[in-house]
């Protein structure tokens, strides 16, 4: 009887994941009466295809070069979640809350400088996935978002290269999406914006050319930092580059679906100009897929509120 009740205990823990055998794939996780104690901190590329076989999950593959902003964003998505209320999609936990809260600690900590900015990820680390789980309301569906942390190092390595592209960025294969990332200070200067634009392009002909690469793969270009040049989005120059973005990427668009975005991470709840994408619509976007063919992504910078002192720093 007392051995039915502890089986009985560890599936209510487990919720919808009852009745089937947990492994630990968290991490190094202590085990106590044959349940795991996660330690939530990110996943490696095992531990993601443990969990990608043991739930449906949606990964957003995202790379870019050396601080063009990505890891800055995962933070801030998850934070998004701690200074805002949203009736739509609700958070509803993650499997990699420690890892979150680690990327979020520098932020902190950063708050009383002019500049914050995250360390850049380690080309040789391993812990590269974190893991969001949300339930959407107008679907009354939950999603389980993978967001992926591959270094710029990699990207560099792999942008022409789809040998080391098929070796070192092997999540490819389970990508919902790919986001490439553009720095958007690139922008400012003839010779950098070409080379984004060039490096973007190299990528996605070797995506196209890789083992992993699907038809119809969705690809969105994401021009990062917003509100370091929405000020000078008067200089025709700078309004004429965002502008024609997308006329440089025409010959992909038979085989992939490439979709462009501005987005300011850290001061994502000032509403900059019409042209840029707030972090939640962006997200809405990614999870509500029953909208992704009928309706472009709307600003609603109205709804968002800093709502913790932790946050204040933002709003300078």
């Amino acid at each position: 009887m007392e051995n039915e009740i502890k089986e009985d205990i560890g599936k209510d823990i487990f919720e919808e994941d009852a009745g089937i055998e947990e492994q630990n794939y968290y991490g190094e996780g202590q085990v106590k009466e044959g349940i795991v104690l996660p330690l939530g901190l990110a996943l490696n590329d095992t531990e993601l295809y443990q969990l990608s076989a043991k739930k449906k999950i949606n990964l957003i593959c995202i790379m870019g070069p050396a601080g063009s902003g990505k890891t800055t964003f995962m933070a801030m998505l998850y934070s998004m979640f701690l200074r805002q209320s949203n009736n739509n999609i609700l958070f509803s936990g993650s499997d990699t809350i420690a890892g979150f809260e680690e990327l979020l600690n520098y932020i902190r900590v950063s708050s009383g400088k002019t500049n914050v900015e995250l360390p850049r990820t380690p080309k040789d680390r391993k812990e590269r996935y974190y893991h969001l789980k949300l339930y959407i309301n107008s679907t009354k569906k939950k999603s389980n978002i993978i967001l992926s942390d591959i270094p710029g190092e990699t990207f560099n390595a792999c942008k022409a290269n789809k040998d080391r592209l098929d070796s070192e960025v092997r999540c490819l294969a389970l990508a919902k999406r790919i986001v490439i990332f553009i720095d958007g200070k690139a922008v400012l200067k003839n010779s950098e914006w070409n080379a984004a634009i060039m490096d973007t392009r190299q990528l996605i002909m070797t995506i196209r050319s890789s083992e992993q690469f699907r038809a119809g793969t969705n690809i969105d270009v994401v021009i990062s930092k917003n509100d370091e040049i929405v000020g000078i989005n008067s200089n025709e120059k700078v309004k004429r580059r965002l502008m024609q973005i997308e006329n440089n990427f025409q010959q992909y668009y038979k085989d992939c679906k490439i979709r462009f975005f501005r987005i300011q991470a850290l001061n994502d709840y000032q509403h900059l100009d019409e042209g840029s994408t707030s972090l939640l619509d962006l997200l809405t976007f990614w999870v509500d897929e029953s909208s992704n063919e009928q309706k472009e992504v709307k600003n609603q910078y109205g709804e968002l509120q800093v709502i913790s002192q932790f946050n204040r720093f933002m709003e300078r």
